[in-house]
This record gives structure tokens, C-alpha cells and sequence, in this order.
């Protein structure tokens, strides 16, 4: 991993408290469920990845708890 690199968006959530709940039922849950799956062996390899991730897992999860179902059938216009 370089120096300015970005970490992965999903690696990054992976790594907080409750995430298994936030992507629960998410149409994207595949990506945590590989991210969190590599998770260990990519912070043994990285240093400075491992670094950033017990940073990240200390910040809020940019992924709301709460999914909003949104019913845009034509019948609930006016």
C-alpha cells in the first residue's frame, strides 16, 4: 500500500463496530461479507493499512442503521 493511497471504502466500514448489521440486507452485503473476509490477512500484509483501519473503527459509519423504503409507485403521487 503506498502512502497516499485511499483505503477501500467497504474495507473501511468492514472494520466498524456493528457492520455486520449495517449491511445486512443491503444490496451491496457481498462486498462486506469479501472485504471482512480479507480483512485480517490485507492488515498483516499493510501496517499502513492496519493503521488506518483501527482509525477508521473509531469514526461513524458513513451508512445509515436505517434503510428508508421509498414507494414510488404512481398511485402515491399527487
Amino acid at each position: 500500500m503506498l502512502k497516499n493511497e485511499r483505503v477501500c471504502h467497504y474495507l473501511s466500514e468492514a472494520s466498524k463496530p456493528e457492520a455486520h448489521e449495517r449491511y445486512r440486507n443491503r444490496p451491496d452485503g457481498y462486498l462486506y461479507d469479501h472485504a471482512s473476509s480479507q480483512m485480517k490477512e490485507m492488515r498483516e500484509a499493510f501496517p499502513v493499512l492496519d493503521k488506518r483501519l483501527e482509525k477508521s473503527s473509531r469514526l461513524r459509519s458513513r451508512i445509515p442503521t436505517v434503510q428508508l423504503e421509498l414507494d414510488f409507485d404512481d398511485d402515491n403521487h399527487s
